[in-house]
């Protein structure tokens, strides 16, 4: 929501404008998700689609939509609005997000030593990521799997093995400090997931912080071959005065030209994930 950081996008216009900005500031790939005017998630395919022609009309970006979470229930549900995209060329995206396990999901927060919910699990059983894998692959899609801790690695790993993930995998490491479920947002949370990475695997890999600033890890991760994916969405940055999610792209930017990476063009990207 907005409470820490107004320049937080919610409508699809809001989307597009921010994900033109972030492509002039360096981005690849664009995540959103589609919202109500309140801010409140929308899982209206309508929504969805909207947003997905502004973004496509704005910039050439990779496009990343979310996938329904422990607010829709059932496998067909989940998946509902993107496959109304995938049907239509003129606004399918790029990806499909699949988190490769089950986990707590309420969120801890540290400064008043309190859950602020007690019941929230995100279920994703291997018959239902089995699903989503397959319904993104048939619908032209590249899964972009996300991995909360170890044993959703081994699970990308054994889906690789079983031909239900193809090479090159895409994964993108989760740290939090909101959800416990994660590991932790700290260089030795990522060095952790890196510990597990099957060395024997084609997998292009990412990083994400919920909940605690993820430049320290950007820069072990950048060093490492890795990619990194920021947003205003996952937390705020008040140490950053009020940053918009440019901004943030910028920061990146500058951590990787210091080490000597390059910025990968969307087109450049789509060539490193065998899109």
């Amino acid at each position: 929501m907005r409470e820490k950081n107004h320049h937080i996008p919610w409508t699809a216009e809001e989307i597009a404008s921010d994900a033109k900005a972030c492509r002039e500031a360096g981005a690849s790939i664009v995540h959103f998700h589609a919202r109500n005017l309140d801010g409140s998630a929308s899982h209206d395919p309508q929504e969805y689609a909207k947003a997905v022609r502004l973004i496509k009309k704005h910039s050439d970006l990779l496009i990343h939509p979310t996938l329904g979470f422990v607010t829709v229930a059932g496998d067909a549900e989940r998946i509902a609005p993107l496959k109304s995209l995938m049907a239509d060329s003129a606004i399918r995206p790029h990806f499909a997000p699949v988190d490769m396990g089950s986990m707590n999901i309420d969120t801890f927060d540290r400064s008043t030593v309190t859950f602020l919910s007690d019941n929230k699990v995100y279920v994703n059983s291997i018959n239902t990521l089995k699903y989503f894998c397959r319904e993104i692959d048939q619908g032209g899609l590249k899964p972009a799997l996300i991995v909360w801790s170890i044993p959703c690695m081994r699970t990308v790993d054994a889906f690789m093995q079983l031909g239900i993930i193809k090479s090159p995998a895409f994964v993108t490491f989760v740290l939090s400090e909101t959800y416990i479920g994660a590991h932790p947002a700290s260089i030795d949370g990522l060095n952790a997931h890196l510990m597990f990475l099957p060395p024997d695997k084609n997998i292009v890999w990412s990083v994400i912080s919920k909940g605690a600033s993820l430049l320290p890890a950007a820069k072990i991760s950048i060093l490492r071959g890795g990619h990194v994916s920021i947003g205003l969405g996952d937390y705020a940055y008040p140490e950053l005065g009020m940053p918009t999610n440019a901004d943030l792209v910028r920061e990146v930017v500058k951590i990787a030209n210091a080490v000597g990476r390059g910025i990968a063009t969307p087109k450049e990207a789509k060539v490193i994930l065998g899109i």
